[in-house]
């Protein structure tokens, strides 16, 4: 018998902070059923992504080929018709580096200033980020 993957996306979030406790934890889970387990263990641990010029090996290395498919997930995962999903898909966005060594993405740095941003219970950060990206 072959084995079969079934190809399903993200869930959608819409860039608003009222959205992001629920979306998160979703996204967390979607992540996990998509074996991103050791780089969501590295975010729990406070762990950086390997650079892809790093020769990493073990969990190090699943972590580097993990985020990849994470980052492209978190990506697909805005809501881009909406300005506010718009303004957080160009945030995260901004974290694909391939001079920095993050030719498809920094995962956990997008992932941590998700945090910083939709945690604050403050209006402000989502007009500075509206005005930012």
């Amino acid at each position: 018998m072959s084995e079969t993957s079934i190809k399903y996306k993200p869930p959608t979030f819409s860039g608003k902070n009222k959205d992001w406790a629920s979306w998160s934890i979703m996204m967390q889970n979607d992540l996990r059923k998509n074996e991103c387990k050791e780089l969501l263990k590295a975010l729990d641990e406070g762990k950086e992504v390997p650079k892809d010029s790093e020769a990493v090996q073990g969990d190090e290395e699943k972590v580097q080929e993990q985020n990849k498919k994470a980052f492209g997930r978190l990506l697909k995962a805005f809501d881009r018709e909406d300005q506010f999903g718009l303004a957080g898909f160009m945030m995260v966005e901004s974290y694909i580096d391939p001079a920095g060594g993050y030719a498809d993405g920094d995962f956990i740095s997008a992932w941590r200033a998700m945090e910083d941003l939709y945690n604050a219970k403050n209006f402000a950060t989502m007009v500075t980020l509206k005005n930012e990206y």
